[in-house]
């Protein structure tokens, strides 16, 4: 439920998905890789939300492609296995 956004209108209940992107990352296990992590999206300039039990990472649209953003956590240590 924390992707979807409640909204009334018409007297009814509208569903929004929030709009973002998930990257699943392997190798992070500790608030260090969090922060590693979190670190590299900075520095691109993007905003993250990570999740560490399932590995993701949540980022927002932006303009910087998905290999730039795969070789900057790759080049961290980390694995990236999919970003949707």
């Amino acid at each position: 439920l924390r992707l979807i956004k409640f909204s009334k209108g018409d007297n009814k209940m509208l569903f929004k998905k929030k709009t973002g992107r998930v990257a699943v990352i392997d190798g992070m296990m500790c608030m260090h890789c969090q922060k590693r992590v979190e670190g590299v999206f900075a520095k691109l300039g993007i905003e993250v939300e990570i999740n560490l039990k399932k590995k993701t990472a949540t980022f927002s649209e932006t303009t910087v492609s998905d290999e730039q953003i795969k070789s900057a956590i790759e080049a961290e240590g980390y694995t990236v296995v999919s970003i949707d």
